[in-house]
């Protein structure tokens, strides 16, 4: 998480035989979790489809953590945004 610029907040963890999409799903349920409880927050990845499964709210794989997320994206002033990896976005080769 990022403030002002710089650093606030940072998670991980496992997820054991998880694939690549799963990942980003979680992640992005807990990014707009932790979002949720700020006024306003943006919300950055570089995962084209789990950008379109959490807007949408639906994906056969993940479906909990998509539900989760798409929940965490309906709180007011919370958006989410997709960017090329390759975008040069502060603290994204971080969180790869």
């Amino acid at each position: 998480m990022w403030k002002d610029g710089r650093e606030v907040e940072a998670l991980s963890g496992k997820l054991g035989h998880a694939k690549v999409f799963d990942a980003e799903v979680v992640a992005l349920a807990v990014g707009l979790s932790v979002a949720a409880a700020e006024e306003r927050a943006l919300v950055f990845t570089d995962s084209q489809a789990a950008a379109s499964a959490v807007s949408k709210g639906f994906s056969p794989s993940s479906q909990p953590a998509v539900e989760k997320a798409f929940n965490g994206l309906r709180h007011p002033g919370t958006s989410l945004y997709w960017y090329p990896a390759y975008a040069g976005v502060k603290g994204n080769e971080r969180a790869d």
